[in-house]
């Protein structure tokens, strides 16, 4: 879905919200971009502007919430996995070739390179890890509903966790590896009813619920925290 190409300012209380209006969008939306921090509120065309301000007025205590996020510096020796704060430790190793070992009791991975290096090198790791998870989820949630999916794609998403093709094609950001498990869990069974319901209607929130009856929680805990996920790798 294309978001038009000249986006407005829209300022509340010194705050610059990037305005995006778009003819299909049904309904105001707001986010944070995780990339550059922006607020970004994406309206239909022809919403009155003052609806939109009205809007990003109610809403102006999430926004200050979410900006937040970004302000505490990230410990660089240190990357969630599984909902865990992971510590990162360098060892002396006489091998030129990279070595990375999780030691899940201590919660540490083991590498022997640099720290920068490393962060980059575990992407790989998370996201093999990350597909393995959520095909057991959604090969189980497909079973439960006797349907099927045609195939899972792992993403780097900047602004979703996942979608679901008119196709069955179901994508997932592979970040959510480093969420909670239940939080992973519950994207999955929101993908999976996208396969019955390609809307957010009340039928389609039913199915979720009868996928995974404990999805509130963490759906709360995404879009409070989903923004950290964004700062670690």
């Amino acid at each position: 879905m294309p978001l038009s190409s000249s986006p407005n300012i829209v300022k509340i209380d010194e705050i610059a919200v990037i305005l995006q209006r778009h003819a299909l969008a049904k309904s105001v939306r707001l986010r944070i971009d995780p990339r550059t921090q922006n607020p970004i509120v994406t309206a239909p065309k022809s919403l009155a502007i003052k609806h939109i301000e009205s809007f990003l007025y109610r809403h102006h205590a999430w926004i200050i919430k979410q900006l937040a996020f970004f302000s505490p510096p990230i410990d660089t020796d240190k990357v969630l996995f599984k909902g865990k704060s992971y510590q990162l430790i360098a060892q002396l190793n006489p091998e030129k070739r990279l070595t990375i070992c999780f030691d899940h009791l201590q919660q540490s991975i083991l590498h022997n390179t640099s720290t920068d290096l490393i962060k980059m090198r575990l992407k790989p790791a998370f996201k093999r890890e990350a597909l393995t998870l959520i095909q057991q989820h959604c090969i189980e949630f497909a079973q439960k509903l006797k349907i099927s999916f045609k195939e899972i794609q792992i993403k780097d998403y900047k602004g979703r966790w996942g979608s679901c093709r008119q196709d069955g094609v179901l994508s997932f950001s592979w970040r959510l590896i480093m969420a909670p498990p239940e939080v992973l869990k519950y994207v999955c069974a929101h993908e999976v009813a996208h396969l019955i319901q390609m809307n957010h209607s009340p039928a389609f929130w039913q199915i979720v619920g009868t996928l995974f009856p404990l999805y509130k929680q963490p759906k709360v805990w995404l879009k409070e925290n989903g923004s950290l996920l964004f700062r670690q790798l």
